[in-house]
C-alpha cells in the first residue's frame, strides 16, 4: 500500500516500519475503495503515522474522547513550535477527525458516555 501512495524509499520505509502498520494499511485501502482522492489518502496515512506515534494503542484497550482531545492539543503545539502552523485550531481538529475516524474503524473507539 504505502509504496503505491509515497515515492521515496525512506518514506516508505518510516511508514512500514511505523506501529500497527497492518491495521494503517487497511484503513487507507477503506478509504481509498470508499471513493477518497489519492491526495487524501496520502495526508491520511501521515496523519495515521502521528496518531499511532502519540496514542497509547499497544494496549488493545478502547481510547477514550479525552485521550484523543489530549494527544490533538500537543501535537498541535507541537506544529505550532515548529512553525508549521500559526493556530492551534487547524492541527488538533485534524489529528482528532482523523483518529476518531480510524479507531471507528478498528472499533477501538471508546463510546461516549452520555
Amino acid at each position: 500500500m504505502f509504496d503505491r501512495l509515497f515515492q521515496y524509499s525512506r518514506v516508505i520505509a518510516r511508514h512500514r516500519e511505523g506501529p500497527m502498520l497492518l491495521e494503517r494499511a487497511q484503513y487507507l485501502r477503506h478509504c481509498a475503495d470508499q471513493g477518497m482522492a489519492q491526495a487524501s489518502v496520502i495526508q491520511q496515512a501521515n496523519e495515521l503515522l502521528v496518531i499511532v506515534q502519540r496514542l497509547d494503542l499497544a494496549s488493545g484497550q478502547r481510547i477514550t474522547h479525552q485521550q484523543i482531545a489530549a494527544a490533538a492539543e500537543r501535537w498541535a503545539r507541537y506544529q505550532r513550535r515548529r512553525g508549521r502552523c500559526r493556530g492551534l485550531r487547524w492541527p488538533r481538529e485534524r489529528f482528532m477527525q482523523v483518529a476518531k475516524d480510524w479507531l471507528r474503524f478498528l472499533d477501538r473507539l471508546q463510546r461516549s458516555e452520555e
